[in-house]
């Protein structure tokens, strides 16, 4: 299950981030994770968004589901992670 909500007190310029998605691998090549990001995509745009942003070690996944790299950033440890964007 996935959610977003945008509250009204929200500024303007808030951001909505797409987090732990995880197939296992017995489920893999079943388009499962494409399908658990169309559904997330929609239930952030009925929240009111025009982009999603996620950050991940992963290269070329997201890449071939439309996302697009934005640069580095860095996790609460310090570790480098990758940052993506998705407008719709």
């Amino acid at each position: 299950m996935c959610s977003a909500k945008k509250r009204p007190e929200q500024p303007a310029g808030s951001l909505s981030w797409f987090a732990c998605l995880h197939v296992v691998p017995e489920y893999r090549g079943k388009n499962l994770g494409g399908q658990l990001q169309k559904h997330a995509v929609n239930e952030v745009k009925l929240k009111g968004y025009d982009k999603l942003y996620l950050c991940t070690d992963l290269q070329g996944y997201y890449e071939k589901n439309d996302w697009t790299y934005t640069g580095k950033g860095y996790l609460l440890d310090d570790e480098e992670t990758r940052i993506y964007e998705l407008q719709f």
